[in-house]
């Protein structure tokens, strides 16, 4: 019986029939077609394209199961090579492992790195699990593995996180794989759990390998490490990253850390809110990171006995740590003292100084006015050759600045940060006293001028007039400014269109290779003009 032709409509319309609407359902038109071509003869060129396709397809699964041997199979690469490989993919390198200290003892950098996050084995490093990685790959990539101890020095051990005796096995794993190898330990303990014991003593049991050690922990809990390691005798550097407290620890002496450690000669203190003060094997430190506050009792020149980089947090400092005496050093080479509000015990640090053979000094003190004179005392007195000088003062009178610059010979990289509102600021840096009309800074390469309250001055355009008319236009290839490359003035900059063109000429009479724009305004929006020196080249403002 025919269903009327209601229901059929309904039957569509409902949601359990098929998607399709009736006016796209298959015809009978194209089943016909396609039977039509089937009886229809093949012409000769389909049967010539069919003719080639066929070896082709018949081929297809042999070269299908031929591509895997074109790959290149890494078991056939000596254990030797493939170790180096790994080595490289992990950063266990020695000359890896070396540009990491030396990025982390950088005087140059701006502020104080984390020490948190520039360890060699920290928490979110992500090289710190490529070993174990690398060992599940396949059985020969394990066996290559298991027999590098260098590639499972780095290790890592927080107290804090869950599963303590899974944490045991692992790291129980590498002390084993890593053999009699120097490793590279990361230890957070912010606290003491009893069942974190197990696991603490079995870190402490290879303190005799340790090379370079980060420990996150409080500082009353000092005495605890100390006592569950016996020595330290291939200890070379030392992150020390207190853990700030809402109340000062019930003692107030000195704390005496890593004592028997003969070979420590980089130690990185972070700063910390509870200025807590160490005694530390100062005699064979080479290059230290401290806050004033950590430094106890310097009241004879140990402490700079034979220190090359010196880098100073001034955070806060007792009347009665330092003394107004005098502390020599022949071996410093680079001083950086950073400070945030007090700047009265740097100025007593500074006045205390002799410093021969310091070559580097980088002075980011801005609070106090007596610290150009300060700096002129201490580069008068250490009679020394700076080659780099970063200074940053409130302000500087012209005759103070001539006598620094005077003193600074053979200066090659200048960082000033001082008010630039005057012409005579900036003829201190082309020519000396009246009376002597030469060039101060001869030598200077780069010169980077900064102000905290940068001013629509033309400063670039007056230090292109004062450097020009040091210069003789009949010997263009000789100018004052000879070895200038670089200059970065971050004070706003005139656009191109708007410079007088004698100004462009005394540009192109100078060898400076860079001039760049440190605008604070027009950093953002990278906006520069540009100008091109006598040789061509390009000059960014």
């Amino acid at each position: 019986m025919a269903r009327p032709p209601e229901t059929s409509r309904l039957c569509i319309a409902t949601p359990l029939s098929p998607s399709r609407k009736v006016n796209t359902i298959p015809s009978r038109q194209p089943i016909a077609t396609s039977r039509l071509s089937i009886a229809t003869p093949l012409t000769p060129s389909k049967k010539a394209n069919i003719t080639t396709s066929i070896p082709l397809i018949v081929r297809q699964p042999s070269d299908i199961a031929a591509a895997p041997r074109r790959v290149f199979d890494s078991t056939r690469l000596p254990p030797e090579v493939l170790g180096e490989i790994f080595l490289l993919c992990t950063g266990t390198t020695d000359d890896a492992l070396e540009r990491v200290n030396e990025a982390i003892f950088d005087n140059l950098l701006t502020f104080a790195p984390n020490v948190s996050t520039i360890i060699t084995s920290n928490p979110v490093d992500s090289l710190k699990d490529t070993p174990w990685n690398l060992s599940h790959v396949c059985r020969y990539w394990r066996n290559v593995a298991c027999d590098i101890p260098y590639l499972w020095i780095r290790i890592q051990a927080d107290l804090q996180r869950p599963r303590p005796n899974q944490q045991h096995e692992r790291l129980q794993t590498q002390f084993d794989r890593s053999r009699d190898a120097g490793l590279h330990v990361y230890l957070s303990f912010p606290s003491m759990h009893p069942h974190n014991l197990p696991l603490f003593t079995l870190i402490c049991s290879t303190s005799h390998r340790w090379q370079s050690l980060a420990l996150v922990t409080r500082p009353w809990l000092f005495p605890l490490f100390q006592s569950r390691c016996s020595s330290f005798p291939n200890l070379v550097t030392l992150y020390n990253h207190p853990i700030p407290i809402h109340m000062q620890p019930s003692f107030h002496d000195a704390v005496p850390l890593f004592r028997n450690a003969p070979r420590l000669q980089n130690i990185f203190i972070h700063p910390s809110q509870n200025r807590q003060a160490f005694h530390f094997p100062f005699q064979n430190i080479r290059c230290c990171y401290v806050p004033l506050s950590a430094l106890k009792g310097l009241t004879d020149d140990q402490w700079l006995a034979r220190i090359e980089r010196l880098w100073i947090f001034a955070d806060y400092i007792n009347r009665a740590t330092l003394h107004p005496q005098r502390f020599y050093s022949d071996t410093l080479t680079s001083l950086t003292v950073t400070e945030t509000q007090l700047s009265w015990g740097v100025v007593i640090l500074l006045t205390s100084l002799v410093l021969p053979n310091i070559v580097s000094l980088d002075l980011r003190v801005c609070s106090d006015p007596l610290l150009g004179d300060v700096l002129i005392d201490l580069i008068n007195r250490s009679r020394c050759s700076l080659v780099f000088l970063r200074f940053e003062v409130p302000s500087l009178a012209p005759e103070k600045m001539r006598r620094l610059f005077s003193l600074c010979g053979g200066l090659k990289e200048l960082i000033m940060t001082a008010p630039i509102v005057s012409k005579e600021t900036l003829e201190c840096l082309t020519v000396g006293p009246v009376d002597v009309p030469v060039c101060l800074l001869p030598a200077l390469e780069i010169m980077d001028l900064r102000s905290r309250r940068p001013r629509k001055l033309q400063c670039v355009a007056e230090f292109f007039k004062m450097a020009h008319s040091r210069t003789s236009l009949e010997r263009p290839r000789d100018p004052r400014v000879s070895r200038l490359k670089t200059l970065r003035v971050n004070a706003h900059i005139p656009k191109l269109e708007d410079v007088h063109p004698d100004i462009q000429m005394m540009v192109r009479c100078l060898a400076v290779q860079e001039v760049i724009s440190l605008s604070q305004h027009e950093e953002k929006k990278k906006t520069f003009s540009y100008y091109t020196d006598r040789q061509g080249r390009v000059l960014v403002l």
